[in-house]
């Protein structure tokens, strides 16, 4: 009993003690990770990000399989939300049976994810590559007014925009 007030001391007083960091943290910058580390990070975020609601979705697709096949006997009563393996009223094979096929459904989940996504980015890629766009800057002219002046016997369309500020030609009745 003695060495847990020496150890909670020691740990409490010890960080008091403690250099100060000499360098600055740095974050991460882009060119870090290649993008195929991103979309295998954005495939591991999906796999384990969805295996809740797949548990979820598979226990209780189980649950109702199973009531259904034994004749909806009120002791298959589908409860996915019990407390006890007792409650649910399943067994240690159906239990590893429905984790282990909640984990490949969401591992199925997350390499459809990175597939599509990967060669969605490998198509932009290669058409950036064959077809390169070039952009050409349009040059102001006065030939543009020009014209304007010399239609302006036909309608002048700079006079008549009194109603675009609140006129009364504006109001709705």
């Amino acid at each position: 009993m003695k060495k847990l007030p020496v150890f909670l001391l020691v740990f409490l007083i010890f960080p008091l003690y403690a250099e100060k960091a000499t360098q600055d943290v740095v974050p991460y910058s882009k060119e870090e990770f290649s993008p195929v580390m991103h979309d295998i990070r954005r495939a591991e975020i999906i796999t384990l990000g969805s295996l809740p609601f797949v548990t979820l979705l598979t226990t209780i697709s189980y649950s109702m399989l199973r009531y259904c096949n034994n004749g909806f006997d009120s002791s298959y009563v589908p409860n996915p939300l019990a407390k006890t393996s007792e409650a649910a009223n399943l067994n240690t094979s159906e239990q590893k049976m429905i984790i282990l096929s909640s984990a490949g459904i969401s591992l199925a989940l997350g390499l459809t994810d990175f597939y599509f996504n990967h060669s969605k980015k490998q198509k932009e890629k290669k058409s950036m590559q064959e077809s390169p766009v070039t952009v050409k800057p349009l040059q102001y002219s006065q030939t543009f007014e020009n014209k304007l002046d010399q239609n302006s016997h036909k309608q002048d369309y700079r006079k008549n925009v009194e109603y675009l500020y609140g006129g009364l030609e504006s109001a709705l009745f």
